[in-house]
């Protein structure tokens, strides 16, 4: 009874906070991701301060005719319910437009498509066609030129969290599903607020078939390594405990579980299984040779090797700390917690199991394929690996200059629509609206002439719109002098002289909606210190209301595709806006400037959070094995797996995101550990380098399998981005493994101290 009275501890110890992971959320958004300390998002900030939000929903119309009396009439119901959705601000389309009229009272605002449409004659209905398809302000904006799509653009409230906008997007899914076009057309769901949604759900999606599917390869792992289902039980119930005790310490920090979170996972079942596999293989050896009190032994004897482990792990995965994003910063106490809680399970679970196993259990596990076999043929390989030591060292050297050199010519980049599985609904309605319509991503350029706005600045946005109209990312810009040249076209239909001055100020007084769409407040002086109410960012500078009127607001609206592409169009646009108003304050503000700014950070805070944790591995090495030399030498040898992880990167045609940058950081740890044990018993006093290698290389390459085993899961993910994590991160465990079985050996034997010749002859003749 008393085993199974463990077991009850057991399962009491791993159930008791099940019930917490009932709570735990999914994000609502991915903001997180983003650098909101730089100035892409100050900037950002300080447009919607003037001019509101432009990260809003686009629902796009495709029809044979978007303009018939069928497809307008349900874009008027849509728009008129999408409206009395809490936190809509306003909406903009082809039945909300607004054109100019010119009369003998001045200039002002009227419908662009009049309210009695419908009954208008054939005739009459062709000019009004003609004059929206062709419109200057709307055309591939709000319609294309062949009048087969249409836009309604939903502006959000500035004060709206994420979970707000998922309500909305929510409730506008389900008005769309409940409110159908008529036959024979089609609307989608999209915007920055939808992609945002999107990549949530593919990790919630990922999350419920790459966790089973590692579970899955680890327990195929465990049986080929282990063959017994008692000691196969005990890594797999360690895996079980491990998410358990994972999620509900999200759950009870009130963390929501989201896209880096979600890496969480792979990352801790790795660590239980590879501390499964030292305790399993160290109790079996302890059993053998007849120890009274294995367990007891064994967690004597481990108890250095996992605190090791546990603690480089946990200091690589805290150089996160100083990743270039919060959501990389935040999962950096998370992992260590889950580190420390994957090595405290298998513990747990062999003192609840261990009853059950007996001499012959630990018998057949030694003489099984990952026992003397694998040890007899590691003792061979580390033998040959010290006979040919120079050559390995030199092929090193060469393959790190290789790898350094393909990593210069690795660039940072996000492309987070094409990230989206192929079938994903708001990938296809980006790509469809970008091909057949508009672009989905708001560019918007600030010009603060400091002073109001007039005719002699016209030519100035001319000339701006112009450079922006031949970048390819970006497919359509307005701006004051877009309205002015239809206020223009207008008046001189109406037989009058149109004078750009007058038109400047007519327009301020007749149309001050439109007025206030392109002519904002001034900039403040120090463009770092803003003010927004949704973001968070402290005002050093007035409200706008009280400053002049002096700033110009080009609208664009740039393609869903390359970040750092888009970024690079916007800053030639800020180029080409400075030189052609001197003086001027200018600047751009985009998400794709934001997500741009947030990869240009990665190479650096990746380099960063890899050499700040460095000191302090080695200061453990030291502690732990009293040996500078050791520690010196571990780290090399642990980085050069991950050089030429990185270097994959190249052939691959992979940028470096969010995902890859956390490599490095997860994996040095456990890398540097590994290396450590393999010196360790190389360099064991009681026993030859073959032996040591025969005792600890089964240990070794089982838990480096279940490294990878664990991480190449990831590769059955939908976001891309998962994918090059997982994938990358399992190579990465795999080359740790070649290296550290043919580097250490290679460098004992170099740096071994020589025997002189003679004393080596008269050896040879005592044998």
């Amino acid at each position: 009874m008393k085993r199974f009275a463990r077991l009850v501890v057991a399962l009491i110890a791993s159930l008791l906070l099940l019930p917490a992971t009932v709570h735990l959320r999914v994000a609502t958004g991915n903001d997180a991701w983003i650098n909101r300390d730089g100035a892409a998002w100050s900037a950002l900030a300080e447009t919607e301060q003037r001019f509101g939000r432009a990260d809003g929903f686009v629902v796009a119309i495709f029809a044979p005719d978007v303009l018939s009396v069928p497809c307008l009439a349900w874009q008027q119901t849509i728009a008129d319910r999408i409206r009395q959705i809490p936190g809509v601000t306003g909406l903009d389309g082809l039945n909300q437009a607004q054109d100019v009229q010119v009369d003998d009272q001045g200039v002002s605002a009227v419908l662009l498509i009049p309210d009695d449409f419908s009954t208008l004659a054939p005739a009459d209905q062709a000019v009004v066609r003609a004059r929206v398809l062709a419109h200057p302000l709307y055309r591939n904006l709000l319609v294309n030129q062949a009048g087969t799509a249409a836009a309604l653009i939903v502006k959000l409230d500035r004060a709206l969290d994420e979970q707000g906008v998922q309500k909305i997007e929510r409730s506008m899914s389900i008005l769309l599903k409940s409110t159908p076009p008529p036959t024979g057309m089609s609307a989608v769901l999209g915007g920055l607020p939808a992609q945002k949604q999107a990549i949530n759900q593919a990790v919630i999606e990922d999350q419920k078939l790459t966790v089973p599917l590692s579970i899955t390869i680890h327990a195929c792992l465990m049986l080929l390594i282990l063959r017994l289902p008692i000691l196969v039980a005990i890594p797999l119930a360690s895996i079980g405990t491990t998410l358990v005790w994972t999620y509900a310490s999200l759950a009870l920090m009130g963390r929501p579980l989201d896209a880096v979170l979600g890496l969480l996972p792979p990352l801790v079942m790795g660590v239980a299984v590879a501390s499964s596999l030292h305790l399993i293989f160290g109790y079996a050896r302890l059993r053998l040779a007849g120890e009274p009190s294995p367990l007891r032994e064994v967690l004597l004897h481990a108890r250095l090797p996992l605190s090791l482990c546990v603690l480089t792990t946990c200091a690589g995965v805290l150089g996160l700390l100083w990743g270039p994003v919060e959501a990389v910063r935040v999962f950096a106490p998370f992992a260590s917690v889950g580190i420390a809680l994957a090595a405290i399970a298998p513990i747990l679970w062999l003192w609840a199991l261990s009853p059950w196993i007996d001499r012959s259990t630990c018998q057949r596990l030694v003489d099984g394929p990952f026992g003397h076999c694998m040890g007899r043929w590691l003792c061979g390989f580390t033998g040959w690996c010290k006979g040919h030591a120079k050559v390995l060292l030199a092929c090193a050297v060469v393959l790190a200059g290789v790898c350094v050199w393909a990593l210069s010519d690795v660039p940072s980049d996000a492309d987070f629509l094409h990230a989206l599985p192929v079938g994903n609904p708001v990938r296809y309605a980006h790509e469809r609206i970008d091909r057949e319509l508009t672009g989905v991503l708001a560019l918007d350029v600030l010009i603060d002439v400091g002073h109001r706005p007039g005719a002699k600045d016209l030519d100035g946005l001319r000339a701006v719109q112009a450079v922006m109209h031949q970048e390819p990312s970006i497919a359509t810009s307005l701006s004051l002098a877009d309205v002015i040249d239809v206020v223009a076209a207008r008046t001189k239909e109406h037989g009058h002289a149109a004078d750009p001055g007058e038109i400047v100020d007519d327009l301020s007084v007749g149309a001050p909606a439109v007025w206030k769409q392109f002519v904002g407040a001034s900039l403040p002086e120090d463009e770092t210190k803003l003010f927004s109410a949704r973001v968070g960012l402290a005002s050093m500078t007035p409200p706008p209301k009280h400053r002049t009127a002096s700033t110009m607001r080009i609208l664009a609206r740039q393609h869903d595709a390359s970040m750092a592409g888009n970024a690079a169009a916007a800053q030639r646009a800020v180029v080409a806006a400075t030189q052609a108003f001197p003086g001027a304050k200018v600047l751009a503000s985009s998400g794709s400037l934001v997500l741009d700014e947030t990869s240009q950070a990665m190479i650096p805070a990746t380099l960063r959070s890899i050499l700040l944790p460095l000191p302090c591995i080695a200061l453990l090495l030291w502690l732990t094995t009293r040996s500078l030399r050791l520690a010196c030498l571990a780290i090399p040898i642990a980085g050069l797996p991950l050089l030429i992880t990185y270097a994959q990167l190249w052939p691959l045609g992979w940028p470096i995101d969010i995902g890859v940058s956390m490599i490095a950081c997860v994996g040095l740890g456990m890398i540097v550990d590994d290396t450590v044990r393999m010196f360790l018993a190389l360099r064991a006093e009681e026993r030859g380098q073959q032996e040591a290698a025969a005792s600890i290389g089964p240990v070794l390459v089982g838990g480096c399998l279940a490294m990878a085993g664990s991480f190449i899961a990831c590769l059955a993910g939908q976001f891309a981005y998962t994918r090059h994590f997982g994938v990358l991160l399992a190579a990465a465990f795999l080359i740790a493994l070649l290296v550290n079985m043919t580097l250490t050996p290679a460098l004992l034997a170099l740096l071994a101290p020589r025997t002189p010749r003679a004393a080596n002859t008269a050896q040879k003749g005592k044998v």
